[in-house]
């Protein structure tokens, strides 16, 4: 491939009937760590979704009549907390693709440069007019990292005049898995309440959080990072997480003011790894000081390993198909 356009598989325009589609092809992954396609803002979604490679519970087949050979468990790849969640509110109000008029819509994979962007022009209900543009990887590289940067600007308000305006970066423990309902091959047997939240620190700079199952033997942790790039007279709110007994999820809020035509951006490191529950002290640790590391590297650093382990694969990889774009990418 020669033309950049031919290196991306774009979505036409934004359609919330289609979301359940280009939440499975924009999907990111690098063989352990996988993201789906889904949205920073919690809402729309169809299903939201993490994994780890390998990381499993287990239940009982219970049969009328059991015999020999008879499957004794099932076993269902896990949905883990999702570190994807961001959501942006501009003058009181919540940014979200289905209640906006979007002005403009662009989203791509991009399988030169090994990332997922997003960029959208929006009028809110409150008159504000923003400019939203995400960048998602999952480093090949890195086989535990992931990161996004969040970036938005405001192009317009009322008046001209400085608006209100927060970011807030969650880290949500409970999640759930697709149910199967009466079709195993849509959905999982175990639904809800598939591991527990045994351990959740919070610090101004991001999260921790670690996961066991039940009966699997398994334990995993996600973890994030923030690097904040906005107005210094923007307050952090937080962190904030529920009391120890109970605590499922943490979360970063960035509140201040903003003028026609100021960016602030956000980039989220997060780390997902995984280990049997005998080492999950180790696990704790070595997932913390790897998010360390690629929070230093900084994301411009993520985004050059991509691009070099991708022109790599692709000096060896590229088959030229001569014709349309679209007969190339297929």
């Amino acid at each position: 491939m020669a033309d950049n356009s031919e290196w991306r598989i774009a979505e036409p325009g934004y359609d919330i009937h289609r979301i359940d589609t280009y939440e499975t092809l924009f999907a990111l992954g690098n063989g352990n760590l996988g993201l789906r396609g889904d949205f920073e803002e919690k809402a729309p979604a169809f299903h939201r979704g993490t994994y780890l490679n390998g990381f499993f519970e287990k239940e009982p087949i219970a049969y009328g009549e059991a015999a020999y050979g008879y499957a004794e468990n099932h076993e269902t790849i896990l949905n883990l907390p999702d570190a994807k969640l961001i959501e942006l509110s501009v003058g009181g109000e919540e940014f979200r693709l289905d209640r906006a008029e979007l002005q403009s819509y662009e989203r791509y994979l991009d399988l030169h440069n090994g990332q997922l962007v997003r960029s959208v022009k929006a009028l809110l209900p409150n008159g504000v007019s923003i400019e939203v543009r995400s960048t998602r990887i999952v480093s090949l590289v890195r086989q535990s990292i992931a990161a996004i940067k969040y970036e938005v600007r405001v192009l317009d308000t009322p008046g001209g005049k400085p608006v209100s305006a927060s970011i807030e970066s969650r880290l949500e423990g409970k999640v759930a898995n697709r149910k199967a309902g009466k079709d195993p091959r849509v959905g999982s047997k175990i639904a809800r309440n598939a591991y527990s939240i045994t351990r959740l620190e919070c610090d101004d700079a991001g999260a921790r959080l670690l996961i066991a199952t039940r009966r699997s033997g398994l334990a995993a942790t996600a973890q994030v990072r923030h690097v904040w790039d906005g107005p210094r007279s923007w307050t952090l709110i937080g962190p904030v997480s529920q009391p120890s007994a109970e605590a499922s999820s943490a979360v970063h809020r960035w509140e201040g003011t903003i003028e026609p035509g100021q960016r602030i951006a956000l980039v989220k490191y997060m780390a997902y790894r995984m280990a049997p529950i005998s080492e999950e002290d180790l696990l704790w640790r070595s997932a913390h000081e790897e998010l360390l590391c690629a929070a230093q590297d900084g994301f411009e650093a993520l985004l050059r390993e991509q691009r070099e382990f991708l022109a790599d694969f692709w000096d060896s990889a590229d088959v030229i198909v001569e014709g349309a774009p679209d007969v190339q990418q297929a």
